[in-house]
């Protein structure tokens, strides 16, 4: 597995594909979001995020941005 660094992600500002959750079809997510799976074994990350889009409060949004705590 591949650390990931801030240097690394700060080429993603936008996106010029947008990816299909495989399991949740509606579910796109960005380049940036690709890369961390795929160079830091993060698959995991995408279902997470993608299982929060479940949730009513969140389903209404347009656009949602993911923080994540490093610390937790």
């Amino acid at each position: 597995m591949k650390s990931l660094k801030e240097e690394d992600l700060v080429q993603f500002t936008g996106t010029e594909t947008w990816w299909r959750h495989p399991l949740c079809r509606n579910v796109l997510y960005t380049d940036g979001a690709k890369y961390v799976a795929d160079a830091g074994e993060a698959y995991w990350l995408l279902d997470v995020i993608a299982s929060g889009q479940l949730v009513s409060r969140v389903k209404c949004e347009e656009f949602r941005a993911l923080k994540v705590d490093p610390n937790l």
